[in-house]
């Protein structure tokens, strides 16, 4: 429920935190893989998932062929580049965090961990 909001984004922000620090284990890596590698046919199987791949390849001006041998460079990833890219690409002092929920119940706690405002925005 709402009474564990709080609790919760400090707990995901501290893991978010320990990842950047740390680096992903071994075995975090190594299914990280296995599943990237794994689900990418699943993501081909309609024409809606076939566009929206093009149009990755348009928006990040990415090579014609570059999912052809994407598999094979997800499952190439090492344990070093895994960290490096989390010290590169993540950066918790500059996330924003999005949650959902009864305002008057959550703004509170929230603002409770002192890491910045709490904009509220009503449902439309």
């Amino acid at each position: 429920g709402t009474d564990v909001t709080a609790d919760a984004v400090r707990e995901a922000v501290s893991e978010i935190t320990t990842l950047v620090a740390d680096g992903p284990t071994a075995e975090e890596v190594d299914a990280a893989r296995d599943y990237l590698a794994g689900v990418f046919p699943l993501e081909l199987e309609t024409t809606g998932q076939i566009a929206a791949r093009i149009a990755e390849l348009l928006v990040y001006d990415l090579p014609d062929d570059y999912y052809a041998d994407y598999r094979d460079r997800i499952r190439s990833v090492t344990l070093e580049e895994a960290c490096e890219a989390a010290r590169g690409c993540i950066r918790p002092d500059e996330m924003t965090v999005v949650v959902g929920g009864d305002a008057d119940e959550v703004q509170g706690p929230l603002e409770g961990l002192g890491w910045g405002t709490v904009t509220v925005v009503e449902a439309v």
